[in-house]
């Protein structure tokens, strides 16, 4: 009998040892990554400031990958969440110091090039185009930080100006102005033929009342004038402008990255 106890124990002792090693190699973290996070599960776009602000702040490439000019060039920055997040300070930094380059046979890399953004807050839903460059025409509308809104397009629609990517032709309608219904019926066929956003040529044949309505309404400066207390005058685009006098972003083997004003990774593209 006491032989049994004696096989029992060491059968019971030897079962407990064996679920004691499963546990231990269960809980324990797998080879390679960090505890708790499995290979593979990084969470690009999140970083501990937006994700506590319930927030998402994604990059885009833009045309990066194949634009040559610096006021052309641009990538984007959205916020994706459910809150504003404030990106004033936050850096933009290239792959420059990840590629290697050849000079005198010998390889070398170079420090990355940096941008730093300027006072910003992009509320949920909001998108910044960020643009290399500069605009080259500042005449007569100087062209600085901005957002869009329902009367951009009249200065898109200006000859000289150019914007990559173009803003929105979608001004407000001049029909509907008021003061319209006034108008002769010459006038009206006039303004109702225009596109959007175009302000048309003033012909010496056409009655000053008309000349009146089109410098009072189909402009930029009298857009603004008329509609910036509209509730949906602003849009969710910004345009922001690096200055920078030559491109940021090579054309392959790039990676563009964007660290918050703590100094952490928010999100990344490789092409």
């Amino acid at each position: 009998m006491k032989r049994n106890f004696q096989a029992g124990d060491n059968i019971l002792e030897g079962i407990v040892i064996l679920a004691t090693i499963i546990l231990i190699m269960v809980l324990l973290p797998k080879e390679g990554s960090p505890l708790g996070t499995e290979p593979g599960s990084f969470n690009s776009g999140w970083s501990s400031e937006s994700n506590s602000n319930n927030s998402y702040v994604s990059l885009g490439s833009g045309n990066a990958a194949y634009a040559y000019q610096p006021y052309e060039e641009y990538i984007t920055i959205e916020n994706r969440g459910n809150s504003s997040v404030d990106i004033t300070g936050w850096q933009l930094k290239n792959g420059k110091d990840k590629r290697e380059s050849t000079q005198s046979n010998t390889l070398q890399r170079f420090s990355p090039n940096v941008a730093v953004l300027p006072s910003l807050v992009l509320d949920k839903g909001e998108k910044a185009i960020i643009t290399t460059g500069s605009m080259r025409v500042q005449t007569p509308h100087k062209i600085t930080n901005f957002r869009e809104n329902m009367c951009t397009g009249y200065i898109e629609a200006l000859p000289d100006y150019a914007f990559t990517p173009p803003l929105s032709l979608n001004c407000p309608n001049p029909v509907l102005e008021p003061g319209f219904a006034l108008l002769d019926k010459e006038c009206q066929n006039l303004i109702s033929a225009i596109p959007s956003c175009q302000t048309p040529t003033v012909d010496k044949q056409i009655s000053g009342s008309c000349r009146a309505f089109i410098q009072k309404h189909l402009n930029f400066d009298g857009c603004v004038a008329q509609h910036s207390n509209n509730q949906n005058y602003e849009r969710k685009t910004w345009r922001i402008f690096l200055g920078r006098n030559s491109e940021m972003w090579a054309n392959d083997y790039e990676t563009i990255e964007l660290f918050n004003s703590l100094g952490q990774l928010v999100d990344f593209r490789n092409y």
